[in-house]
């Protein structure tokens, strides 16, 4: 019997350990499946968003509206604990001479996207290959307890020129600011743009008009490998019952 309580006590130490590696681990998005089917939200009336070969392709067409800021919205509902992951990573490739990136975050407790929680940096110009920037949020106050939404606004100038272009291959948020994403696959075929109504953004709220949605298992793809080490946990346990019930069996 007493070996049994020391496996049941192994296994409670054991889910409590995985619990803290799966918040820890951060989720990756990439762009694999139309941008309307994922539940992202996007500024389709300014910009031209389109997913080609796993790449998303942004391209200012309005100036005039919103300031030519092409903006998009990850999935809402992210569920993610940000007191162990102050980092977002975005891998992209910004091939107009606009030099700052912005992003803006929700939270479950603080639900408005407002220049409270924002962060701009600066980023590299006239871009040939792709590259990683770094949102660093460790010094941000308002950057802490579960991650509603985040806004990513990848051409953040004032006034972004017309044609601007910029290629996102992932986002990533992280507890580190080294990427764990691999490069993204090509799927062979060109989605194309996706505008449609139900995914408009309001830019005076800065809040998401339409149902984004939440992240699912399938899409986007996470960072985490939650999934296997909760059937290993399903097996200990298993295992521990079967020896419990032999070990019975064998005192009666």
């Amino acid at each position: 019997m007493k070996s049994i309580r020391i496996l049941i006590t192994a296994l409670f130490l054991f889910v409590i350990a995985v619990s803290s590696v799966s918040a820890a681990s951060g989720k990756v998005f990439k762009f694999d499946k139309g941008l309307d089917e994922a539940g992202y939200t996007y500024s389709a009336y300014n910009s031209n968003f389109k997913i080609n070969k796993g790449i998303l392709e942004i391209t200012v067409e309005k100036t005039d509206v919103a300031g030519g800021i092409p903006i998009f919205f990850l999935p809402d509902n992210l569920k993610l604990d940000i007191n162990k992951n102050k980092y977002v990573i975005v891998k992209l490739r910004n091939e107009s001479t606009v030099s700052s990136s912005k992003i803006y975050w929700t939270t479950t407790d603080d639900k408005t996207y407002d220049e409270s929680k924002a962060l701009a940096i600066e980023i590299g110009t006239k871009m040939s290959d792709f590259q990683e920037i770094v949102f660093d949020l460790s010094d941000q106050k308002a950057w802490k307890g579960t991650l509603k939404g985040l806004r990513l606004d990848s051409l953040a100038s004032d006034s972004n020129p017309k044609g601007a272009k910029v290629f996102i291959e992932s986002i990533e948020i992280a507890s580190t600011p080294e990427s764990s994403s691999t490069p993204a696959a090509s799927s062979g075929e060109d989605t194309g743009s996706t505008p449609a109504a139900s995914n408009s953004v309001d830019t005076n709220s800065n809040t998401e008009t339409g149902d984004a949605g939440a992240t699912t298992a399938s899409n986007p793809k996470t960072g985490d490998n939650g999934t296997g080490m909760y059937f290993l946990i399903v097996m200990i346990a298993a295992a521990a019952l079967f020896l419990l019930r032999k070990k019975k069996s064998f005192n009666n």
